[in-house]
């Protein structure tokens, strides 16, 4: 996957290892957004390398978010779409592509990253993460509030249809 960049990735030692670089969350996401895209969308994504950042600036157009409540951690799922890739999904979705990025797209983020979301809670809620209900929300990329309170986020980077995605969790612990 020659466009993703991927000179971010940080090595982080075990002792300071973030909950989420656990290979079964990575694997819930993977599974979630791939299976979502293709059963729904009949489209396949590539996937790079996750990566932990301290201060990640969110990259797309769009972006669902979700709550991640539990009581050991707290904080966001955030996917984040470019225009060609929501574009297209939507395309898929419903049987023609949008004439503009407007409410009605973002609606649809909302709904994938819903679906998402709870892939991931039925995979790793029986794993003891306990994952409450959440609903979803999209915003333009560009009007989400910066994530200034937590230390890491994890990014899985992926591609759909030639554009760059990202999913991101945010996250802290409750205690």
């Amino acid at each position: 996957m020659s466009n993703l960049k991927q000179d971010k990735i940080v090595v982080v030692d075990k002792a300071s290892k973030h909950p989420f670089q656990d290979a079964t969350v990575i694997n819930a996401l993977v599974a979630g957004i791939s299976n979502t895209l293709s059963e729904m969308c009949q489209l396949t994504c590539e996937f790079g390398k996750p990566f932990v950042e301290k201060h990640w600036v969110p990259i797309g157009d769009g972006s669902g978010v979700m709550e991640l409540k539990s009581t050991l951690h707290n904080g966001f799922l955030r996917i984040h779409f470019p225009q060609q890739a929501i574009f297209k999904i939507m395309d898929r979705l419903i049987g023609e592509p949008p004439q503009e990025f407007n409410d009605s797209v973002l609606d649809g983020i909302g709904e994938i990253t819903n679906i998402v979301y709870g892939t991931m809670k039925a995979t790793l809620n029986p794993k003891g993460y306990a994952f409450k209900m959440a609903s979803p929300k999209a915003e333009f990329t560009k009007q989400l509030q910066p994530s200034t309170d937590v230390t890491k986020h994890l990014i899985l980077p992926f591609v759909v249809d030639g554009s760059e995605c990202f999913i991101e969790i945010i996250l802290s612990t409750t205690n």
